[in-house]
């Protein structure tokens, strides 16, 4: 048994099921087409955040009700910064829970990392040949 850094029991045994190695692949992504996304999505948030545009706002559901984080109890909160819907690289907020927040212009927000959307990474992946793999024929 291993204990975590929080204290907490972690679980070790890993079912691995069907899956198979098949090979490695190295993905780089510093290319042209990722940078412009990249700097696409920088400008818009700086923009956003120069002109005092961002906005943070309570999250509803369909029905117009409001969402409350499960562990806190609090209001789930939203900014306009680019989303994954929109872009390969989008903003996506993070804390230890919904009380860790720092200000931005004014406004209460979770600390923003910059992400990659998982479904491009999959579509440049799945145009890879794995190492040491050449053309038949």
């Amino acid at each position: 048994m291993i204990v975590g850094p929080d204290g907490k029991k972690m679980i070790t045994q890993v079912i691995y099921g069907e899956n198979t190695f098949e090979g490695v692949k190295i993905l780089e992504l510093g290319t042209d087409e990722i940078m412009s996304s990249v700097r696409a999505s920088w400008e818009e948030a700086k923009r956003l955040v120069q002109t005092g545009e961002l906005t943070v706002t309570v999250m509803r559901r369909k029905d117009g009700s409001v969402r409350y984080t499960a562990k806190t109890g609090i209001e789930m909160l939203q900014t306009n910064l680019p989303k994954a819907l929109d872009n390969v690289i989008f903003f996506r907020g993070t804390g230890k829970d919904a009380t860790d927040k720092v200000i931005v212009n004014g406004l209460k927000m979770f600390r923003q990392n910059y992400w990659v959307k998982g479904t491009y990474v999959v579509e440049l992946l799945n145009k890879m040949k794995y190492l040491g793999e050449y053309e038949k024929g």
